[in-house]
C-alpha cells in the first residue's frame, strides 16, 4: 500500500488507515506522458492529402452511391440490426 501513498496511524487505540489528501485533490489534469513524447498523427495517403479530399468530394456529390458513399450501407445495416434485434432478442 505504500505505492498508493497510504499509511496507518493509531487513533483512540485503533489502527486506522491514513490516506494522503493529494490522492483526492490532484495538482494535474489530463494524461501524463512520461518518456518519449507522443508522435504526431500519420496519414495513410502519404504526404499529399488529395486522395482523401477527392474521395470525400465524390461521396458528397453522390450520397446515394453504394460505391462512393457510406449512407446506403449505414441505412442497410440499421435495418438489418433492427430486424435482428426484433426477431432474436424480442422473439416476435
Amino acid at each position: 500500500m505504500a505505492a498508493l501513498g497510504t499509511s496507518s496511524s493509531i487513533i483512540n487505540g485503533q489502527l486506522v488507515p491514513q490516506i494522503r489528501s493529494a490522492l483526492f485533490f490532484p495538482t494535474t489534469s489530463g494524461p501524463i506522458i512520461q518518456g518519449v513524447p507522443a508522435s504526431p498523427a500519420q496519414s495513410a495517403g502519404g504526404s499529399s492529402g488529395s486522395g482523401m479530399s477527392s474521395n470525400a468530394a465524390a461521396a458528397g456529390a453522390n450520397p446515394w452511391s453504394p460505391v462512393q458513399s457510406p449512407v446506403p450501407w449505414m441505412i442497410g445495416m440499421f435495418i438489418v440490426g433492427y430486424l435482428m434485434l426484433r426477431h432474436v432478442h424480442w422473439g416476435y
